[in-house]
C-alpha cells in the first residue's frame, strides 16, 4: 500500500481549504475515499479535509442531510487513515466534532447521538493536543459547547461543570468575545441549577468582558447580560438589577437589524424584562409594551423556525402574568392556545418539550381555577405526568416538572377526592425537594408545596405522621426564605392554615396564635390585586373566628367577618375558589349569631344560611368540597329551624344537607363520618319528625362509614388504634337497632363493627373463582395486587434508613409505606369496578343476614352476640334457621361489664398466669372463693338469661346443646363458659347445660360452613410439634410425653402424622410441612404480641414462628388446631373487638376450628387434656354422629376439660378454664 503524504505542517491545516473546490465534482469526489491510490495521487488528508468543508458548506446552504452525511463520512475515512500519535489527529477528531455540533445546534430536531458522538470526538482531539497547539482555545470552545448542548438535552449536572471548565480554559487561553460569551452563558446555567452566586457573578463578569472584546454580535452578548440580571434580580430582589436589564435588552433591541435573524430573540428578552419590571412596580405600561413586544417577536418568527415555539411559550406566559391580574378568561384562552401551539410545533425528542408539556399543563391549571372545568385539570395532570416522564432526574428543570404534576394532581384530589392523586401529589412533590440541591432558588418554593400535600393527607386521614412531616416542612421552607422573598407569602398562608388544623387536634393555644401570625404577615405583605389575596384572607378569617371560639373576645369575630367580606369582594365573579370565600364568612356569621344571640336579631343567621346555599350552588356535585359546605348548611339551618318553631319544612332541610353531605363518596372518611352523627343526633333529638327508617338509614351510614376508618392503607398499629375508637359509637348503632325491633340490622352491624384487621386479611385470602370465569380481566389484576397485600397488609413500617429527608432535618419517609397504599388504592379501585357489574354489587363487602341463610342451617345450635353499650346491655340470638331473637340483660351494665373484667384480669396478673411451665400440682391449689362472685355475676347478669331464653336447661338426646359465644368490649376476656354459682356445690354451671365454643364474628363460622362442609369425617392428617427444651425458654418436659401419645392415639385410628421434636421443629421445617396437614398441634411455649399481634408466636428450635409466617403457609384445607401452649386466646383489652390473639389469627388463615388457652397452662395438664381430646373427637367421627359441617371439636374439648376439672379440682379454676374452643 502506498504511503499517503503526511508533509503539511500543523501549523498549515486551517489553510489548506482555502481554494475553493468548484472545480471537483464532489459526487465524484466522494466516490474515491475508499480508493487509497487515488487518494494518495489526489493529495491524501489534505484533500479528504478541503472536501469535507465543502460538503459541509453545501449542507450548511442547502440544508441538505445527505451533505452533512458525507462531510461526516469524509474525515471519518480521514481518521482511518491517521496512525495515532499523528499531528492531524487532534484537528480531525476536533473538526468532526465540530460539525457534529454544528449540525445539532442548527437542527430543529437535534439527535442526542449527534451531540454524544461530538462530546466524544472533541473531548478526544482535545485531549491529545500538547501544549501550544494551534487554536487550542478555539477547539477548547467547541468542546464546551457540545458539553453544553449534552447538558440541555439530558440535563446531567457534571456536562454543565465539563462545559464551564472548557470555556474557562479557552478564555484563559485566549480572552475572546465568542468564548466570553460562552462562558457566561453555561455560568448561569451552572447557577440556575445549583444557586451558586459565585457562579452568577462570574456569568455577569464573562457577559461584560465579552462586551468589552469587542464581540461579533453584541445584540446577543447583551441580550445574555440581561437574563442574567434577571436570575439576580430573581435571587435579591434589587430594584437596580432589574432595572439595568431592562436598560440592557432596550440596547440589545437598537443595536440589531430588523431584519437580523436574532431581532426576535432580543425583541423576546426586552418584553421578558418588562413583564419583570411590572412584577416588581405593577407599572402597567410595562406590561402592556412587553405584551406588544412578544406579539412583534412572535409574528417576526417564521412558522418552521427552530425558535417558533419558545416564541408561543413566551408569549403565552405573558398572557399568563396579564391573566393573573386580571382575571380576563380572554387572556388565559389565548395562552392556553399558544402553549398547545408551542407542544405542536416542538418534535418528539426535542429537549425543549418537556418544559412546553409543562407549560400547556399550568395554564390547563389556570384555566381549571378560573373556569372549573374538570377536562382542562385531567388534560393538564396527562401533559404534565408526559413531561417528567420525559425527563431524567439529573435534568435541571425535573424539580419543576414534578412539582406541576403534584400541584395538578393536589387540585384533582380537591375536586373529585380521589385519594390516588393526593398520594401521587406527595411522591411528585417529595421527589421535587429530594432532587433539588440547597441552595436552589426554587427550594422553598418546593419544599413549600410538599407541605402543603401532607398536609392534605393529614386531613384526609388524620395521620400523626403527616402531621408531623408537614410541621417540620414548613419550618424548614420558612427557614430558607426572607422579608420580601416571593415565596414567603405563600408560605406564610399555607403553614397557618397547617397550624389552625392542628390546633383542632392539639388544643395548643400556641398553634392558633401562630397562625393568625401567619396570616397576617401573608396579608399585610400582598396588595389587594394580587389573585391569590382572597385566599390569604380566607385563612385569616377562619383562624380569627376560631380564636373567637376559643376566648370569646367580640374584636375577633367582628375582624373575622371583615376579612371574610374582603375575600369576597377582591375574588371575580367565576373563580373555582368563590364558593370557599362564601362559605368562610358564612361560618363567622353563624358564630356570631350562637354567641351573641339575638342582638343583631336573625340578620347574622339568615346571612349564613344565603351564603351557604350560594357555596353549594357553585360547587360541583359530589365534591369533597360540597360536602363539606353542605355539612355547614345543614348547621345554619339547624340553628334556624330551633329558633323558627321547629317546623316539618325546616327539619327536613337540615336532614337533606346532612344526608347528602354523609353521602359524598370523596369526602374524608372523618368528615363522612361526624356527618353522619350530627344526622342521627339530629333524629334521635327529634324523633316527631322523623321516622324509624330514617333513624335506622343514618345509622346505617355511621356502620358503613367505620370500615373507612380503620383503611387497609394504614398500619396495621394504626388500624388497631383506629378499631378501638370506633367501639363505643358501633355498640351505640347496635343497641339503637335493638331498641327499635331491628334485629336482623342488629346482627349485621354487630357483624360488620368487629375484626376489621381479620376481615381484611381474610378477604385477601378469599377464592375469586366466579370472576375469573366471568371478568377475568378484573380478575387477573385483583389477584395480582391480592397477592401484594398479603406481604404487606399485616406490617409495621418502618422509615427509610435516612438520618434527614431533602434537607429536612427530623423528617424521613418509609417506601414500604408507599408501596402499600399505593396498593390498597389499586386494590379499592378494583373493588369499585367489580362492584359496578352485574351480579357484584355486594363483592366482598359483608353479607346480609339473608344472604347468610342457606349457610346458618350448617350451624351446630344458636349464635349468641352480647352486646355491652353505655345505654344498656343485650344478647342476639341467631338461630340456624336465621330467625333472630333479643334479651334485655337488665342485670348487667357497661360499669358491671368492665368492673367483672378488672376484677378478673387482676387475679391472673396477680396469679402471673402467662406462661406454660411446669409448676406443680399444688401450686395453683385452693378454693380461689376471690373467683366465686364474678363467675356467679356473670352467670346471672349474662348465661342465665340466655340459656332461659333458649329453654337449654335439660339434654336432649344425650347430648348437651351447643353454643357459641360472640362477646364484645370487657366480656371478651371473661370465661363465660365457666360461669355458675360455685359456692353452693349443687348450684348451676354453664357446662352443665351446653358445651360452649367461642368465635370472633359470624363470618368465621358460616363461610367455614358454606365452603367445606363436604365430609367431616374424612381421614385427617397431622403434623405435631413440640418443643420440650426451646433455647431462651423455661423446660416443658412433658411435651414429648404429649406429642409421643398423641402419635399413638391418631396411629391407632389410621391417621397420618409427623412429629418435629425438639431440634427437628425449626422454623424451615415447620413452614415446609405445615401446609400439607389439615390438623396441626402446637406444644410449645407461645407469645402475645399486643402491639402487633402478627408478630404473636409459637417458640420454635431456632426461632418464632408467627402469625405473619403462618399467613403464608397454611393449608387451603386446613381444618383444626390445637394451641397446647400459653396465651393464644389472649386478647388485648384496648381492642376487645378485633380478638387480636393466635386463637383468631389461625381462623382468619383459614382453620375452620381452633383449641387455644385464654391465660396460662401447667405443662402437666396438657397432656391430660390434649389425650381425652383426641380419642373423644376421633370417637365420634367414626360414631357417625356429627352433623353434616360439625366437626365435633367443642364436644371434644367439653369432656376432655371435664376429665382434668374431675381430676384436679372444679375450684381450681386456672387449671381447667383456660381451655376453649373458637370457631367450627
Amino acid at each position: 500500500m502506498p504511503q499517503t503524504e503526511y508533509d503539511e505542517p500543523v501549523e498549515r491545516q486551517s489553510t489548506v481549504i482555502n481554494s475553493p473546490f468548484s472545480a471537483l465534482d464532489l459526487d465524484k469526489a466522494t466516490h474515491v475515499l475508499q480508493n487509497t491510490d487515488t487518494l494518495a495521487r489526489l493529495g491524501g488528508l489534505r484533500f479528504l479535509i478541503r472536501l469535507s468543508h465543502e460538503l459541509f458548506e453545501r449542507h450548511v446552504l442547502t440544508d441538505d442531510y445527505h451533505y452533512f452525511q458525507r462531510a461526516t463520512s469524509t474525515l471519518r475515512r480521514a481518521l482511518e487513515l491517521t496512525p495515532d500519535g499523528h499531528p492531524c489527529q487532534p484537528y480531525l477528531l476536533c473538526l468532526l466534532g465540530t460539525f457534529l455540533s454544528a449540525y445539532s445546534g442548527d437542527s430543529s430536531e437535534p439527535k442526542v447521538e449527534d451531540i454524544e458522538s461530538a462530546v466524544i470526538s472533541l473531548s478526544r482531539g482535545v485531549k491529545l493536543m500538547w501544549p501550544g497547539y494551534p487554536n487550542e482555545a478555539f477547539w477548547l470552545n467547541e468542546l464546551g459547547n457540545s458539553l453544553y448542548a449534552r447538558y440541555k438535552a439530558l440535563g446531567s449536572p457534571d456536562d454543565i461543570q465539563a462545559s464551564v471548565t472548557a470555556h474557562r480554559n479557552a478564555v484563559a487561553l485566549m480572552p475572546h468575545a465568542t468564548f466570553a460569551n460562552a462562558l457566561g452563558t453555561s455560568l448561569l446555567d451552572l447557577y440556575n441549577l445549583y444557586g451558586d452566586v459565585e457562579d452568577l457573578e462570574e456569568s455577569l463578569t464573562a457577559f461584560s468582558n465579552a462586551l468589552e472584546f469587542n464581540h461579533d454580535e453584541p445584540s446577543i452578548v447583551l441580550a445574555n447580560l440581561g437574563n442574567a440580571l434577571h436570575a439576580r434580580f430573581k435571587r435579591f430582589k434589587l430594584s437596580e438589577d432589574i432595572e439595568t436589564a431592562t436598560s440592557v435588552h432596550l440596547r440589545a433591541v437598537q443595536l440589531t437589524q430588523h431584519g437580523s435573524p436574532n431581532f426576535p430573540y432580543t425583541l423576546s428578552c426586552l418584553g421578558t424584562s418588562l413583564h419583570k419590571r411590572y412584577g416588581h412596580t405593577k407599572n402597567l405600561e410595562d406590561q402592556e409594551l412587553a405584551m406588544s413586544l412578544h406579539r412583534h417577536a412572535f409574528k417576526l418568527t417564521p412558522h418552521g423556525h427552530p425558535n417558533k415555539a419558545k416564541h408561543y411559550a413566551t408569549l403565552g406566559v405573558g398572557l399568563v402574568r396579564r391573566f393573573e391580574r386580571t382575571a380576563q378568561l380572554d387572556d388565559i384562552e389565548q395562552a392556553v392556545m399558544l402553549h398547545r401551539r408551542a407542544v405542536e410545533v416542538t418534535p418528539y425528542g426535542h429537549p425543549d418539550r418537556p418544559m412546553h408539556l409543562s407549560n400547556f399543563g399550568n395554564t390547563l391549571l389556570l384555566r381549571f381555577v378560573r373556569t372549573g372545568q374538570l377536562s382542562d385539570l385531567e388534560q393538564a395532570i396527562a401533559v404534565q405526568r408526559c413531561a417528567v416522564e420525559l425527563t431524567t432526574d439529573e435534568h435541571p428543570d425535573k424539580s419543576l416538572w414534578c412539582i406541576n404534576l403534584g400541584d395538578s394532581l393536589s387540585a384533582r384530589f380537591e375536586l373529585t377526592g380521589q385519594i390516588e392523586d393526593l398520594e401521587q401529589a406527595v411522591l411528585a412533590h417529595r421527589r421535587a425537594v429530594e432532587i433539588t440541591p440547597d441552595g436552589h432558588g426554587c427550594k422553598p418554593r418546593w419544599v413549600n408545596s410538599l407541605g402543603t400535600s401532607l398536609f392534605k393527607r393529614f386531613e384526609y386521614r388524620m395521620g400523626e405522621d403527616d402531621a408531623t412531616a408537614a410541621s417540620l416542612v414548613y419550618r424548614h421552607a420558612l427557614d430558607l426564605t426572607h422579608d420580601g422573598h416571593p415565596e414567603q407569602p405563600s408560605l406564610l398562608v399555607n403553614f397557618g392554615n397547617f397550624l389552625h388544623r392542628r390546633f383542632w387536634t392539639t388544643g395548643d393555644l400556641k398553634d392558633l396564635e401562630m397562625a393568625i401570625s401567619c396570616h397576617v404577615r401573608a396579608v399585610d405583605s400582598t396588595p389587594d390585586g394580587h389573585p391569590h389575596k382572597p385566599v390569604m384572607l380566607s385563612g385569616l378569617c377562619n383562624a380569627q373566628r376560631t380564636m373567637f371560639e376559643r376566648k370569646g373576645y367580640i374584636g375577633d369575630i367582628t375582624a373575622a367577618v371583615s376579612s371574610g367580606q374582603r375575600a369576597i369582594d377582591l375574588c371575580a365573579e367565576g373563580y373555582a375558589h368563590m364558593p370557599g370565600h362564601y362559605n368562610t364568612p358564612a361560618l363567622c356569621h353563624l358564630t356570631r349569631f350562637r354567641h351573641t344571640g339575638h342582638a343583631d336579631g336573625m340578620g347574622d343567621l339568615e346571612k349564613a344560611v344565603c351564603l351557604l346555599e350560594k357555596a353549594v350552588a357553585l360547587t360541583p356535585a359530589g365534591s369533597p368540597a360540597q360536602s363539606t359546605f353542605l355539612e355547614n348548611l345543614g348547621r345554619a339551618q339547624d340553628s334556624l329551624f330551633k329558633h323558627t318553631g321547629e317546623t316539618q319544612a325546616g327539619f327536613d332541610d337540615v336532614l337533606k344537607s346532612y344526608t347528602d353531605s354523609t353521602l359524598s363518596p370523596f369526602k374524608s372518611p372523618y368528615n363522612r363520618f361526624e356527618s353522619a352523627r350530627r344526622c342521627v343526633a339530629l333524629l334521635a333529638t327529634y324523633q316527631n319528625h322523623a321516622s324509624t327508617e330514617s333513624y335506622l338509614c343514618a345509622c346505617s351510614h355511621i356502620i358503613s362509614s367505620l370500615s373507612e376508618l380503620v383503611w387497609l392503607g394504614h398500619s396495621i398499629q394504626r388500624r388497631y388504634i383506629e378499631s378501638s375508637k370506633v367501639r363505643e359509637i358501633a355498640s351505640t348503632m347496635v343497641y339503637s337497632a335493638i331498641s327499635v325491633g331491628g334485629l336482623t340490622l342488629a346482627v349485621e352491624w354487630f357483624e360488620a363493627s368487629r375484626g376489621f384487621i381479620w376481615s381484611q386479611l381474610s378477604t385477601l385470602r378469599a377464592p375469586i373463582d366466579e370472576l375469573e370465569e366471568r371478568h377475568p380481566e378484573l380478575a387477573g389484576p385483583l389477584h395480582l395486587v391480592q397477592q401484594q397485600l398479603r406481604l404487606s397488609a399485616h406490617y409495621t413500617f418502618t422509615p427509610d434508613v435516612k438520618t434527614s429527608f431533602g434537607g429536612i432535618d427530623g423528617m424521613s419517609i418509609s417506601s414500604e409505606a408507599d408501596r402499600h397504599r399505593l396498593h390498597v388504592i389499586e386494590y379499592d379501585n378494583l373493588l369499585k369496578k367489580i362492584r359496578h357489574c352485574t351480579g357484584f354489587e355486594d363483592f366482598m363487602r359483608t353479607k346480609k343476614l339473608r344472604a347468610l341463610l342457606p349457610s346458618l342451617r350448617y350451624l351446630n345450635g344458636p349464635v349468641v352476640f352480647i352486646n355491652v353499650d353505655q345505654h344498656g346491655c343485650d344478647a342476639l340470638i341467631l338461630h340456624p334457621d336465621g330467625t333472630v331473637a333479643s334479651i334485655e340483660l337488665s342485670n348487667l351494665s357497661e360499669e358491671r361489664a368492665i368492673e367483672l373484667c378488672r376484677l378478673w384480669t387482676a387475679y391472673l396478673r396477680e396469679r402471673k398466669v402467662r406462661a406454660r411451665g411446669l409448676g406443680s400440682l399444688g401450686d395453683m391449689d385452693g378454693t380461689l372463693n376471690a373467683l366465686y362472685p364474678v363467675l356467679e355475676c356473670m352467670w346471672t347478669c349474662i348465661v342465665q338469661p340466655v340459656l332461659k331464653s333458649l329453654n337449654f336447661a335439660s339434654t336432649k338426646d344425650g347430648r348437651l346443646p351447643h353454643i357459641t359465644w360472640c362477646p364484645t368490649g370487657p366480656l371478651t376476656q371473661l370465661p363465660l363458659h365457666a360461669a355458675g354459682v360455685y359456692h353452693d356445690p349443687h348450684g348451676p354451671r354453664a357446662f352443665h347445660f351446653v358445651v360452649s365454643s367461642y368465635t370472633t364474628s359470624l363470618s368465621v363460622l358460616v363461610d367455614d360452613n358454606r365452603n367445606r362442609v363436604e365430609r367431616p369425617c374424612s381421614t385427617p392428617a397431622a403434623l405435631v410439634v413440640t418443643q420440650p427444651d426451646t433455647p431462651g425458654y423455661s423446660p416443658l418436659p412433658a411435651t414429648v410425653y404429649e406429642g409421643t401419645r398423641l402419635q399413638q392415639i391418631l396411629a391407632s385410628s389410621g391417621i397420618e402424622s409427623k412429629i418435629l421434636n425438639d431440634g427437628d421443629a425449626t422454623l424451615n421445617a415447620v413452614r415446609d410441612a405445615i401446609h400439607s396437614y389439615p390438623w396441626v398441634h402446637f406444644a410449645c411455649h407461645g407469645s402475645q404480641d399486643v402491639d402487633d399481634v402478627t408478630q404473636s408466636a409459637f417458640a420454635l428450635y431456632d426461632g418464632p414462628l408467627t402469625l405473619r409466617d403462618l399467613m403464608g403457609t397454611a393449608s387451603d384445607n386446613a381444618e383444626l388446631a390445637f394451641l397446647s401452649a400459653c396465651q393464644t386466646a389472649v386478647g388485648d383489652e384496648k381492642i376487645p373487638e378485633e380478638s387480636a390473639h393466635l386463637a383468631a389469627g389461625m381462623l382468619a388463615v383459614g382453620f375452620r376450628g381452633v383449641v387455644a388457652t385464654m391465660w396460662s397452662i401447667m405443662d402437666a395438664d396438657a397432656p391430660i387434656v390434649v389425650e381425652k381430646f383426641y380419642t373423644e373427637l376421633l370417637a365420634l367421627r367414626s360414631a357417625g354422629v356429627l352433623a353434616e359441617g360439625e366437626t365435633g371439636a367443642a364436644y371434644a374439648l367439653h369432656e376432655a376439660t371435664k376429665v382434668l376439672r374431675e381430676k384436679v379440682g372444679e375450684s381450681n379454676f386456672m387449671r381447667w378454664v383456660p381451655f376453649v374452643h373458637f370457631g367450627v
